[in-house]
């Protein structure tokens, strides 16, 4: 298991905890890592779930139009995500 991705949701758990969140004080809510597949281009992405809730553990890098790379740097879209601007 990746130690981002508990650590991350370690922290969500005690952030839920400390907002009054559906996490009991007596019992921790269980929390899973696992991954889904974006049907749209085939990127992996991890997600964690805390209890019901489910979060993604990475940040979308879907290549949309209109969507770009910070600094317009592709590394900058492997390591962060992509940026999406809404149009209306």
């Amino acid at each position: 298991m990746n130690t981002r991705a508990v650590m991350t949701a370690l922290a969500a758990a005690t952030i839920l905890t400390a907002c009054g969140g559906k996490v009991a004080k007596d019992k921790p809510a269980a929390v899973t890592v696992s991954t889904f597949t974006d049907s749209r281009d085939g990127k992996v992405y991890k997600k964690v779930a805390i209890g019901a809730d489910v979060w993604m553990a990475e940040n979308l890098n879907y290549e949309a139009e209109g969507s770009v790379c910070y600094d317009n740097k592709a590394k900058n879209c492997a390591k962060y995500g992509r940026l999406y601007a809404h149009f209306q």
